[in-house]
């Protein structure tokens, strides 16, 4: 499942994507798949982002091998925001990191905006290691979605196996020898709501 072009559009190209339905469930299903949202140019802009706002379903489940948002791909500066679900059950088995957000922009390598997690009312995520922002992309973070702050929401994180092992690497800010003009910055905010690694 991709949310975003693929392609260099230009600089103010933005893609915005929405799954809704109260009382709506999706379930993407195959773990030698990724989940993917991002946009990029080889041009710089404030406009340049996917976005997959699934807030407005009741329940999300995913087993995919890597979960990439604002990261990677062919072309530099990638950037995304991935709103999940109310509640949501994820497993990201892939190499690690098996979830990624922001940095690591294809060609000259550069990254884009900053790119954003937001979690639901509860989530179950089950990852073969994290990384919040690396290799020139900044200001990019896992945090709640604030429309369920006032419910309570929990974050249960464990290796991908299912089982109580811990997720066996997780990365904030991690520019990974790279210089740039960029400085890798991430921010992994639970705001004091109830979360386990």
């Amino acid at each position: 499942m991709t949310v975003g072009t693929e392609t260099d559009n230009g600089n103010t190209q933005g893609v915005y994507v929405t799954i809704t339905g109260p009382g709506g469930a999706l379930s993407v299903n195959n773990s030698g798949s990724n989940l993917v949202v991002r946009q990029a140019s080889a041009n710089s802009g404030s406009a340049l982002k996917a976005t997959l706002d699934l807030s407005g379903l009741d329940t999300f489940t995913a087993t995919v091998s890597k979960l990439v948002v604002g990261s990677l791909g062919a072309n530099p500066r990638p950037s995304g925001t991935l709103y999940l679900a109310s509640a949501n059950t994820l497993t990201a088995s892939g190499s690690s990191p098996a979830i990624q957000i922001g940095g690591q922009g294809g060609g000259s390598g550069n990254a884009g905006n900053g790119s954003f997690l937001y979690l639901g009312r509860t989530n179950v995520i089950y990852a073969n290691g994290i990384s919040v922002g690396t290799v020139k992309q900044g200001g990019c973070a896992i945090l709640f979605n604030p429309a369920f702050l006032n419910n309570n929401p929990a974050a249960y994180f464990r290796g991908a196996s299912g089982d109580l092992s811990r997720v066996p690497t997780w990365t904030i800010g991690d520019s990974m020898s790279q210089g740039g003009t960029v400085n890798s910055t991430g921010t992994n905010d639970f705001n004091g709501e109830r979360w386990m690694r």
